[in-house]
């Protein structure tokens, strides 16, 4: 599992986990594929900075951090540039596909237009990555959106699922994904009922691809309570 150093300091106190139940008591026993590995959500990780979230889905981890909207006396179009510094993914084919997915998520969900002639900077850490980078990498950036207050469309979140045989497996580590068929990163928009991204990879059958992906979006659906409540805990926290 590649894992990068940083000089990143969260304050793992208050990164309080979600759904404690859904832990491996006997990591002996295989956990539920219809559900995610345990989470930890936190939506302003950062206090200074004009946006940041993190997300850890198992043992993949991923920040996100927002800066701006600013001006840079370059940009002067009638919307605002979006840049993505991509940091950890150490593959420079899943580097050049997590970029164009994450700038065309983020793109299409903020209010470009609101800001003309700036410019906003987004910045991502692939912690460490056990399956899953890229949801997770948007479930970070999704929150990091909502803490630095840059208008935009709605909550965008995203779901991992892969397909093994006639199985759907819900968020796998690396070693549960070893033998699946294909799999797909599903984000969505669920007060519009829009997809943003469909990341389809592998080999899956044309019959089981609609299949698969109605199973990916009720996934991502069903983390909006977990998304939200990490929202609303930074809101409270900013009183």
């Amino acid at each position: 599992m590649p894992t990068i150093r940083s000089n990143l300091s969260i304050p793992l106190n208050e990164l309080s986990r979600i759904a404690d139940d859904q832990k491996e008591v006997d990591q002996t026993k295989q956990r539920d594929s219809s559900k995610f590995r345990p989470l930890c959500v936190k939506c302003g990780v950062f206090g200074t900075q004009d946006g940041s979230g993190y997300a850890e889905f198992g043992n993949t981890r991923v920040l996100a951090q927002i800066f701006g909207p600013d001006g840079d006396g370059k940009w002067e179009d009638s919307y605002a540039k979006i840049t993505l510094n991509l940091k950890g993914v150490e593959d420079e084919t899943k580097l050049a596909e997590y970029r164009a997915e994450i700038i065309s998520c983020i793109s299409s969900v903020i209010f470009v237009q609101k800001y003309p002639g700036k410019v906003i900077d987004i910045e991502i850490t692939v912690i460490s990555d056990d399956g899953g980078a890229l949801s997770t990498a948007l479930t970070a950036v999704s929150l990091a959106l909502a803490h630095s207050g840059i208008e935009h469309v709605g909550l965008t979140t995203s779901a991992h699922v892969v397909l093994r045989n006639d199985e759907y497996i819900t968020d796998p580590s690396t070693s549960e994904s070893e033998g699946v068929i294909g799999g797909v990163t599903f984000s969505f928009v669920p007060n519009l009922g829009q997809s943003t991204g469909i990341n389809l990879y592998g080999r899956v059958p044309i019959e089981n691809v609609k299949n698969l992906l109605e199973f990916a979006r009720q996934k991502a659906i069903s983390l909006v309570p977990v998304i939200h409540k990490a929202i609303v805990k930074s809101v409270d926290e900013m009183k």
